[in-house]
């Protein structure tokens, strides 16, 4: 059967799937073809029970295991429940406990170890191993021990029963170091053990008259309690400090730290009755004594003082405040509180000296000179002549020669005064031959070039062959001067002052720290100017450290 015909075929009996199938049923009769029909039939219905009798299983195995896997996410799902349930129980517990743990420490803390106990307690009833919970429950009973020693005490002590008290205090420190306010009340205790023994003591040294000995056991009880007062002490106290004070004015010897002992003395015994009617003779004969006495003696120590002082500042402020407490002892004395003026005005007058304020230490220099021509040994005139060279030499750098020649004028009246100093002569006559010269007054230049030379006799000092140019200009220029060559003269005069160190020597002291050349040039006479040069030290006139220094001299005769 070719294609045309089994597609007719197939037209026509579409049921036959192939061509072979459709030519059989052409070749059977009507019965078999039924027959075959139903077979066919048959059989296709028995693979389609077969297909839906697997589908069923099939799909019952779904549900089983559908079913399965939904019985296994309830029973997963209700241990996750019971899970979190349990852990959320526990974790509620865990911060019930740890709340609990931390307000009961807080009980502890203030001093509240009964609630402390009590929370404690419950803590371990829920959970016996929690944590320290057993140590802590012993630590909150033993402070509710502390507790109650503590309050013992406290009552013994306010009692007056200290020794019963310091026992339990002690006890109360082994068991619990640093238990509210222990140790400083057994400090009290024994502080007041101590005053105690010491106010006896003072009964018997004062029934001795050991007068020193009462008053340092009276200082060792403010040495322990600085506020303390004790009304039964205070006449034995000012009795003693009265007597300490009349044996002290009575020595000539006194240091000045037992002048000071003796102060302090004093004012102390004031104190111990500011206002008592009772003690107003007893305190108006103890201010004679120290006005009389006390403070003469300040006032002695600090003259001396100033009087053999090195005279630094440091000397000299320490010389004005022993003055000031003469004056503050003895304020009605006029002798005192002018000692006292004339210091300070010392003072601030050097002070300015050594800043170098020339117009303030002139000013306060030339008070004091009206006041004490002599005072602090002959310093304030030699200070004034080193004052007013120094400002005639400002204004002679700014060419102010008139000006310069009256400060060069007044620092000479000092040093015609000083006679063991010819060289503070030669410095301030050669100054006012230069000043002449710049005021074309040649006369007088060449007259103090003359004078200076001369009086520093120059020909018994300038015997060496090196020296001997020096010699033949200075001869030449007095030939010229005597000849009336005042041109010549000051000529040579300048040509022989460079080398004027020639004409003298020099020496070697030690100097220390806070030393002034001021003071240095007064008492090794000489200059400020010449230890300056002699030494490459700047305008500072006060040492910064100790050291040698050479102090330029004249040189004695045959040298």
């Amino acid at each position: 059967m070719n294609k045309t015909e089994f597609d007719s075929k197939q037209e026509e009996y579409p049921e036959y799937e192939t061509a072979s199938e459709a030519e059989a049923f052409n070749s059977f009769n009507p019965e078999e073809l039924r027959l075959k029909f139903q077979e066919i039939n048959e059989q296709k219905q028995s693979k389609e029970s077969i297909k839906q009798r697997r589908k069923l299983i099939l799909r019952g195995l779904m549900l089983i295991i559908l079913g399965l896997v939904i019985v296994l996410l309830i029973m997963w799902a209700g241990n996750v429940a019971e899970t979190n349930k349990a852990e959320q129980e526990t974790a509620l517990t865990a911060a019930s406990l740890a709340a609990k743990l931390q307000n009961a420490d807080s009980f502890m803390s203030a001093d509240r170890p009964e609630d402390a106990l009590r929370l404690y307690t419950e803590i371990q009833q829920t959970d016996p191993s929690y944590k320290d919970i057993g140590k802590k429950i012993q630590s909150a009973k033993q402070a509710m021990a502390v507790t109650d020693l503590y309050e013992q005490g406290v009552q013994s002590f306010k009692d007056g029963k200290n020794d019963q008290a310091l026992e339990i205090l002690a006890g109360i420190e082994k068991l619990h170091p640093n238990y509210k306010d222990t140790a400083q009340m057994i400090q009290k205790i024994e502080q007041e053990k101590q005053i105690a023994s010491l106010v006896k003591e003072i009964d018997n040294l004062y029934s001795r008259k050991d007068w020193e000995g009462v008053i340092r056991n009276y200082e060792a009880i403010l040495a322990i309690d600085p506020f303390i007062e004790i009304p039964d002490l205070k006449n034995v106290l000012f009795i003693s400090y009265r007597n300490l004070i009349l044996a002290f004015a009575e020595r000539s010897d006194l240091t000045m730290k037992e002048i000071e002992v003796s102060e302090r003395y004093y004012r102390n015994a004031l104190a111990l009755f500011p206002q008592s009617k009772e003690y107003v003779k007893e305190r108006e004969e103890l201010q004679k004594i120290a006005v009389e006495r006390l403070a003469n003696k300040y006032y002695l120590n600090a003259i001396n003082l100033l009087e053999s002082s090195n005279y630094s500042v440091k000397g000299l402020r320490e010389s004005i405040r022993i003055l000031t407490k003469a004056n503050n002892i003895g304020s009605n004395s006029p002798a005192i509180k002018a000692e006292v003026e004339k210091a300070q005005l010392f003072l601030d007058s050097y002070d300015g000296l050594l800043q170098l304020k020339w117009d303030d230490a002139i000013k306060g220099l030339e008070t004091l000179r009206r006041k004490e021509d002599g005072y602090a040994g002959g310093r304030v005139k030699y200070f004034l002549y080193e004052a007013y060279i120094a400002r005639g030499d400002v204004l002679f750098a700014y060419a102010d020669f008139e000006g310069a020649f009256l400060d060069y004028q007044e620092a000479e009246k000092f040093a015609l005064g000083d006679e063991k100093n010819v060289l503070r002569m030669f410095q301030i006559e050669t100054r006012i031959a230069v000043t002449f010269g710049k005021l074309e007054r040649t006369k007088e230049s060449a007259e103090f070039y003359h004078y200076a030379f001369e009086q520093l006799e120059y020909k018994k000092h300038l015997t060496t062959p090196e020296e001997q140019d020096l010699l033949n200009t200075l001869i030449q220029a007095d030939l010229a001067y005597k000849k009336g060559d005042d041109f010549e003269a000051i000529r040579l005069y300048q040509i022989a002052m460079p080398q004027e160190e020639k004409l003298y020597g020099q020496i070697k002291i030690s100097a220390k720290q806070g030393d002034t050349l001021a003071n240095i040039a007064f008492e090794n006479g000489t200059t400020i100017e010449k230890l300056r040069i002699a030494n490459q030290i700047g305008e500072n006139l006060v040492l910064g450290k100790d050291q040698e220094l050479l102090v330029p001299l004249i040189a004695p005769d045959g040298q």
